[in-house]
């Protein structure tokens, strides 16, 4: 067919275009030309039909299923065939991507698809985009592609390349930015359904430089596409958008920086890109739709309709796949754009583990060339970013007392998922480094001679490091760290940068720190100066005295307990130890009376002048200064001088300032200090127009001053803060004028008899000891006091002298003014006077039990106990022994011995060597005791609980049933089940019925009228009860007090009661505090537990209130009690009392409120330790607290006696103000430490701004950093007077099936199997039919039986019991597990869940076997659809291969082993001999583990053989017994077979054949009750022919036979002899 067309020359090219794609072909063409227009004439006829297929052959390999892994499952697939097309357009690569050889191995560079060609015929190229036809009608055209490898990497890029994927199929003309270009584009047909992960690709154009040459190309980039569950890809339906539905996702190429755009059909809501809705472009909204002729986004917000939208979104992850999430706005979309970076650029980002321990010098980070062409660019979010291949320099600094620990590369994870260490500094000097080729394998480097470690070109870092911020010099003039140089050595990193890199520098704790603490001694006010930290080397300045006054006198020096000196002032080296200093004071020698000039005391208030942590609110403190002058030679004197800050209603603050210049002092706050006649007082503040008094007179601040000259009215004036809102202050000084009144004098001192005169007490003290002595005789004295000593003075002086007693036999005189001024002070020292007579015993106890003698044999005592010995005086330290123990007690009459661990049923002898008394009198006797300790066994006692809550009755009857029982020598045991309990009260409360003075209730009112009244508090009253529950969360046990009080509130109370034992349970106490906190007390006390017993035991317990919630409250000495892995929590004072209490891995939960404090300690002084806390957490209740902050509470505050409380070990989650320590009671003598605080990440938390200031602690008071924990620990803390061992008490039973299935489940807890604080009860647990037995615990109380509730997955209490197995009947079917309980009732974890089924016996019944000659035994097979314990009478076996164990070998020699077993498992096959009878066979939950090859039929009903082919258990007359091939159609019921397939085909050839059997042979070293005789001599002997034939020996003639007798052939009568 012919046609002929005119076309005007401007339309040609259009027009031929499209009448090819319609399919015809031009056959001739004609022109005619005049000047004015032209004619073309065409002649075209119409194409022929074909086909064309894309094919992807085995030789070509792109990336596929191998490879879908790397690529987030992607996968290529080839374009659709065009099948019966007159012409065709090969279609630009949009499915196809290909990383890998045609080898399958992966390639750098990628692939790009260039063109196809004919399979069979690749001379022809069928390019991208280009339009051919066929050349015959009916052609198949099959094209493969054709990739190149691109020439290079992207990785290098130097131009920043735009990539489009576009997704309609209408032809698109766009300028690509990266060519600068006009580009045709169009997505082929796709219809891409859910759950399906596909490559969307398109080209790029990339400028890529390297080795120094530029390598521009063409290449392919891909989107990695999922669908997902909900997803698609289409646009068959649209030519001009994609539709993506909800779910479908796609990854992206990218990195810091990259802009992506997405042209959107409609607006985006929930989209996102790298997990972010993108933001509207309205600029290129509006250049998109002018070229599609629409609305402009300003048109559409006035009312006109549009669609069409760009958002875009630049990304800030280096993440190099980010993703495209299309959500539940899906649309239809048109094109996406990605705007890329250049990639010659890398990025290095750094940081460390921790601020606290190093910091990165971010401005040092740079090329080590800094010549034209090595740029560099800081990035806004902290980064660097380098052309790839550069050297790169960096620095860091360690920070005071840590050191550099490792590199770690966070971008490269190990097997474990941690990051990789490239660089890590070793113990031996050297570093370990990562190869050049291997970036996750390190090798030691050893350091180079000039101090650095690693070279360029051989090692990919170099490491140099250097001391360049020393401040200090030593005594040979060295450089040298001051304590105060926080930034210490400097690190410098050297490395090419060929990659991005996040590098994170890691510190670690130094080794070589210590404390320098300082005691404040027996005799000084006031608190010790704050601790140093220093590192081996440091200089430490002893600082001047701002904090310590003992009056008369001045702190001259310091020593160490080696009596080491530091002089204050003066620099010292500090050693390799922790340094524990104490004060030495002399007196003064001169005072503010003698003055021959002036002299101005300056007391600084600022921390930036020096000051110490000054805190008082609610209370006072002191702070000192020196006074100083000249004596007649010009020699320097100097005198300490204090002041009184008084807040006790007022305020004194310099920690909480906003800096460091300045005091906080409130209206109200009261300065004390001394005054004589005419002496000047100036006050310096930081403000002016503010009001206060000096010495009576009211000034105001001017130019941040005021002044007063004082009348001397009063050694002591006051400044007073009693108008306005105080002031911030900088300091005050007084300056003092000579005085002309004459001063009094010491005129004599006596001591009993004793009298001295002026003159001989100033030869005492201008002698070598210069102090005065008196000779005395203590232990003439029923008490041992030293006699007390007094004085006169001149001009009506008054003389006050210190007490001494006989452990400290020193003691002050000092000589005052009648005004109060100290103007002498004379150190007396006494020695004592030998007794005549020597010091006598007067008892002798051993645990508890009085005995007379010094040679004493006892039997049956505990493996730990107590000796006391009573001594008429004082005894210095006795020495004792027993074993290889040697040690010695504590000076005094009573000495205490406890011992230890003694052996189970051994013989101890316990040496006691008294040396004498410390007046210096001789005992010279040996104490001998022969110890005979008891059998362990005799400790263990076996009985179940009394009382069941539930069960027996309710809470409160609980309680009522244990305060009436009256058996004294046994415990009492409640359990409590998961569940919620109220305790209603036993017990009536008396408080006071003054309204003023009444406890308040919920709501703040004062209520007397509770006197005499049940406020819910349940008080225990008899010792040995133990309360167990279940768990600790899942068991509450609770009150609801109607008032307040401390004393009124106690959900339990422990009253006058020993050995109390609480586990797993919460006690809460549940008063409203905040309600009670609007009344007129601003209290809340609301005890859960109130312990006035001793040795109480709290282990898994959660104690919960808000203040005063634990109340320790026995004023004994030997006062203990013990907690265990309990929660405490409140807000204030939620730990009070006194006593000596040991707290174990416990949390400190700190609830939500302003201005916290832990501990109220009252210790008394005769109790030693008072509270400690080992490896305990601090932690807020919430991670989202309204009210607690950081820093915002306290450790302990000194409540009254001698308050003692110690933190050792402790992880704080959120730490406290900086001192640490808070007020309360001032005045007494604390005993506050710290040791070992981490922050939560493990990170020790600086102690050296602890301060005792704030609790204005009397002389004697410890300083509040420890430096040596040896003393701490259980035994010397809860030892007492008994030997008390509460970690040994409460050791629970753990069941090592349920421990072993913690570990299966990846569950394990390190504690559970730390046998120190457990035991490890191998409980053997199993069924055995309708019993649930396991294996006895020796040290087990009894056991107790759970059943899971399956809807709820809760236990549920079932029974305790002393036995060791339960009848389940009375429980039916489901899932069971045991606990055992430890000798207080504590139950330890549970065994594995046991399941039991209700399961009738299955009856065997073996018969005799008609032929065998054993008649009274049988064999039998048994398969069963449960695990099975064998009866006694019989014996089953367990088959395999001869001479083999597993289930996977065949039997090759006829021959199978039998091997006995003691349960049979579900669905294995088994064979049974044993007497005739028949047999029961019980379900049982153990497994046996042998191995078998038979199977079987576990039904109880026959089955079809179908294919299950093999050997069954026979007896034949020519075999005897064995399996033979089976030729039945059915499989009897519960009976076993030999599958086919367990046998090698030898073997089944000679079975098939019915020549053989398969025999048995009993597995060697194994017995069974009845030994089946299976090789046994017959009484006639059986002969075989030579085939293997059985024939009758009287019939046989001629011939050699076989005999049945091992090793013996038969030669029948007839025979020649020869060979047959």
């Amino acid at each position: 067919m012919n046609r002929k067309n005119k076309i005007s020359t401007g339309n040609f090219l259009r027009s031929l275009i499209l009448l090819v794609m319609m399919g015809w072909m031009g056959s001739a063409w004609a022109q005619t030309t005049n000047d004015q227009d032209r004619t073309i004439i065409a002649h075209f006829k119409e194409g022929f039909m074909g086909n064309v297929k894309f094919v992807i052959p085995d030789t070509i390999r792109v990336n596929g299923k191998d490879e879908k892994g790397n690529f987030k499952n992607a996968i290529s697939i080839k374009p659709d065939d065009m099948l019966n097309v007159r012409s065709f357009t090969i279609p630009t690569n949009y499915t196809l991507f290909k990383s890998i050889d045609n080898n399958g191995n992966a390639v750098e560079q990628y692939y790009t698809l260039k063109y196809w060609t004919k399979q069979g015929d690749t001379t022809k190229e069928y390019k991208l985009g280009n339009t051919y036809s066929f050349s015959q009608e009916g052609e198949t055209i099959n094209l493969i592609p054709v990739f190149k490898m691109n020439n290079a990497t992207q990785d290098n890029r130097t131009n920043n390349p735009v990539i489009r994927y576009d997704f309609a199929r209408k032809v698109k003309e766009y300028d690509d930015p990266t060519t600068k270009k006009s580009r045709k584009v169009c997505a082929q047909t796709v219809n891409i359904g859910k759950n399906q992960q596909v490559f969307w690709t398109t080209k790029v154009w990339v400028e890529v430089r390297e080795g120094g040459h530029d390598k521009p190309h063409w290449r392919d980039v891909a989107l990695w596409c999922d669908t997902g569950k909900k997803g698609y890809i289409r646009n068959e339906q649209f030519d001009n958008w994609c539709a993506f539905g909800p779910g479908t996702t796609f990854w992206f190429p990218s990195g810091t920086g990259t802009k992506i755009s997405l042209l959107s059909y409609s607006k985006i809501t929930s989209t996102t890109i790298d997990d972010s809705v993108p933001t509207l472009d309205r600029e290129r909204t509006n250049s998109e739709r002018k070229k599609a002729g629409l609305p402009t986004l300003e048109e559409e917000e006035n009312g006109a309709k549009s669609y069409m939208y760009v958002y875009t979104h630049t990304t800030k992850n280096p993440t190099l796949r980010p993703a495209i999430k299309i959500g539940d706005d899906y649309s239809y979309y048109q094109w996406l754009e990605i705007n890329t970076l250049a990639a010659n650029w890398v990025t290095l980002h750094t940081d460390t583990n921790d601020e606290l321990r190093g910091i990165i010098n971010k401005k040092d980070i740079k090329p080590v060339t800094t010549d034209e062409g090595h740029e560099y660019r800081e990035l806004e979010d902290g980064g660097v970013a380098f052309h790839k291949g550069e050297r790169v320099k960096m620095t860091f600094n360690r920070k005071k007392g840590y050191e550099l620990d490792k590199i770690v590369d966070l971008d490269k994870l190990d097997e474990n998922g941690e990051p990789v260490a490239v660089l890590k500094m070793n113990d031996d000097g050297t570093v370990n480094m990562v190869g050049f080729d291997d970036g996750t394998t390190t090798t030691p480097v050893t350091q180079n001679a000039d101090g650095s470690w690693g070279t360029a070109g051989s090692t990919v870092f170099v490491l140099r490091k250097a001391e360049k911020n020393q401040s200090g010099k030593d005594q040979a003039g060295k450089e040298c760290y001051l304590t105060s140089d926080s930034i210490r050595t400097q690190y410098e990193l050297e490395f090419d940068i060929t990659t991005h890199r996040r590098l994170q520098i890691c510190f670690k704790e130094m080794k070589n720190t210590y404390y320098i603490t300082n005691n404040a001694g027996d005799k000084a006010e006031g608190t010790s100066p704050e601790a140093t930290w220093v590192e081996h080397g440091d200089q430490f300045v002893i600082p001047t005295n701002k904090t310590l006054y003992y009056e008369g006198n001045t702190l001259d020096h310091w020593v160490d307990g080696a009596g080491t000196e530091y002089e204050i002032g003066v620099a010292h080296k500090a050693p390799e130890k922790f340094i524990r200093m104490f004060p030495v004071f002399k007196p003064n020698e001169f005072n503010i009376l003698n003055l021959t000039k002036e002299a101005t005391a300056t007391w600084h208030f600022a921390k930036s002048d020096g000051a110490p942590t000054i805190n008082y609110e609610g209370t006072k403190g002191i702070l000192v200064t020196q006074l100083e002058t000249e004596a007649e030679n010009g020699r320097k004197l100097s005198m300490d001088l204090k002041i009184t800050l008084d807040g006790s209603k007022g305020k004194f603050n310099n920690v909480s300032s906003l800096d460091r210049q300045r005091i906080q002092i409130n209206k109200g706050s009261i300065v004390e200090f001394p005054s004589t006649k005419d002496c000047v007082a100036k006050w310096t503040a930081t403000e002016d127009n503010k009001k206060l008094t000096i010495a009576d007179q009211t000034v105001t601040l001017s130019n941040q001053e005021a002044s007063v000259t004082c009348s001397g009215a009063s050694s002591i004036q006051k400044v007073e803060f009693n108008q306005g809102d105080g002031a911030y202050s900088k300091s005050f000084s007084v300056t003092y004028k000579p005085q002309n009144d004459t001063k009094p004098t010491i005129e004599s001192l006596t001591c009993k008899d004793k009298t001295l005169k002026a003159t001989e007490i100033l030869e005492m003290m201008n002698s070598t000891d210069k102090c005065v002595t008196f000779t005395v005789s203590p232990w003439e004295n029923a008490k041992d006091t030293i006699p007390a000593v007094t004085g006169k003075a001149t001009e009506n002086g008054t003389v006050t002298v210190t007490k001494a007693t006989v452990l400290s036999p020193e003691c002050e005189a000092t000589v005052k003014t009648q005004s109060g001024i100290v103007v002498e002070t004379y150190p007396i020292k006494f020695i004592f006077e030998k007794p005549t007579v020597a010091p006598t015993l007067d008892s002798l106890t051993v645990n508890g039990t009085t005995y007379t003698g010094n040679t004493i044999e006892l039997n049956n005592v505990p493996r730990s106990g107590v000796v006391k010995l009573n001594f008429n005086r004082p005894m210095k330290a006795t020495s004792y022994q027993y074993g290889n123990v040697s040690s010695s007690t504590d000076i005094g009459k009573e000495q205490i011995i406890k011992y230890w661990d003694l052996p189970s049923e051994g013989t101890v002898t316990l040496k006691i060597m008294p040396t004498g008394d410390i007046y210096g009198g001789t005992y010279g006797q040996e104490i001998t005791l022969t110890l005979h300790v008891a059998k362990d066994d005799t400790r263990y006692h076996h009985h179940t609980f009394n009382f069941i809550v539930g069960k027996d009755g309710n809470m409160d009857e609980a309680i009522k049933a244990a305060n009436n029982y009256d058996k004294t020598d046994h415990r009492y045991y409640i359990f409590v089940p998961d569940g919620d309990y109220q305790l209603t009260g036993n017990t009536t409360i008396s408080c006071s019925t003054d309204s003023q003075k009444a406890p308040v209730d919920e709501n703040g009112d004062s209520r007397p009228d509770m006197n005499g009244q049940n406020n819910h508090m349940t008080e225990i009253r008899k010792s040995n009860i133990s309360l167990i529950g279940q768990s600790k969360e899942g068991v509450k046990i609770w009150n609801h007090p109607v008032v307040e009080g401390i004393s009124y509130t106690a959900t339990i109370q422990l009253n006058n009661t020993n050995d109390f034992y609480a586990q797993d349970l919460t006690l809460e106490n549940q008063f409203n505090y905040w309600g009670a906190l609007g009344g007129s007390s601003g209290a809340g006390g609301a005890v859960a537990f109130w312990d006035r017993g001793n040795r109480s035991i709290l282990k898994n317990v959660a104690l919960m209130s808000w203040q005063d919630t634990y109340y320790s409250d026995n004023s004994s000495p030997d006062y203990r009690g013990y907690f265990e892995n309990c929660d405490l929590a409140g807000v204030v004072d939620w730990i009070c009392g006194n006593g000596d209490i040991w707290f174990e891995k416990c949390n400190l939960i700190v609830r939500d409120r302003t201005d916290n404090n832990i501990v109220a300690s009252g210790t008394e002084k005769s109790q030693a330790w008072g509270y400690v806390f080992n490896n305990c957490t601090i932690r807020p209740e919430t991670d989202k607290p309204t009210q607690l902050k950081g820093n915002d509470w306290t450790l302990a505050r000194p409540r009254n006696n001698s308050p003692a409380c110690t933190f050792l070990n402790t992880k704080m989650y959120t730490q406290p103000r900086t001192y640490g320590w808070n007020k309360m009671t001032e005045g007494l003598k604390v005993r506050f430490h710290e040791y070992n605080s981490v922050d939560e990440s493990d990170t020790p938390i600086p102690l050296g701004t602890r301060s005792l200031a704030a609790c204005s602690p009397a002389p004697g008071s410890d300083d509040c950093i420890l430096t040596n924990t040896s003393d701490y620990n259980i035994r010397n803390v809860m030892g007492g007077t008994d030997a008390f061992e509460p970690q040994e008490l409460c050791k629970q039973i753990d069941a090592e099936s349920g421990l072993q299935s913690k570990k299966d489940e990846e569950l394990e807890d390190k504690e559970k199997v730390d046998t120190k604080n457990h035991i490890i009860w191998k409980d053997s647990i199993s069924t055995n039919d309708n019993l649930l037995q396991w294996k006895d615990q020796e040290e087990a109380l009894c056991y107790f039986i759970f059943k899971l509730d399956e809807e709820t997955g809760k236990w549920i209490y079932k029974a305790n019991t002393t036995e060791n197995q339960i009848n389940l009947n009375d429980y039916g079917n489901g899932f069971y597990c045991i606990r055992a309980a430890n000798q207080r009732g504590g139950l330890g974890s549970a065994t594995k869940a046991i399941e039991y089924v209700l399961v009738d016996p299955y009856k065997l019944e073996i018969k005799k076997i008609e032929g065998y000659k054993e008649e009274k035994y049988g064999w039998s097979t048994i398969c069963l659809p449960f695990n099975a314990k064998v009866p006694e009478q019989v014996t089953a076996y367990a088959a395999t291969a001869h001479n083999m164990s597993d289930s996977t070998s065949l039997i090759k020699d006829l021959t199978m082993t039998l091997t006995p077993v003691t349960v049979i498992n579900a669905n294995k096959g088994y064979v049974v001999y044993g007497p005739v009878g028949e047999y029961n066979f019980h379900p049982t939950s153990s497994e046996s583990k042998a191995a078998t090859i038979l199977k079987g039929n576990p039904k109880y009903e026959a089955i079809p053989v179908e294919n299950n082919k093999g050997y069954v258990l026979s007896y034949k007359s020519t075999w005897g017994i064995g399996f033979y091939k089976y030729n039945g159609s059915t499989l009897a019921a519960n009976r076993a077979w030999l599958p086919k397939e367990m046998v090698n085909q030898s073997n089944q050839d000679n079975l098939a054949l019915g020549k053989h059997s398969i025999r048995f042979a009993i597995a060697p070293g194994t017995t069974s009750i009845a030994s089946p005789t299976l090789h046994k001599k017959d009484e006639k002997e059986i002969i075989y022919n030579l085939n293997g034939q059985q024939v009758d020996k009287t019939s046989a003639q001629g011939g050699i036979f076989i005999s049945s007798q091992k090793g013996k052939f038969y030669k029948a009568p007839g025979s020649s002899g020869g060979r047959r």
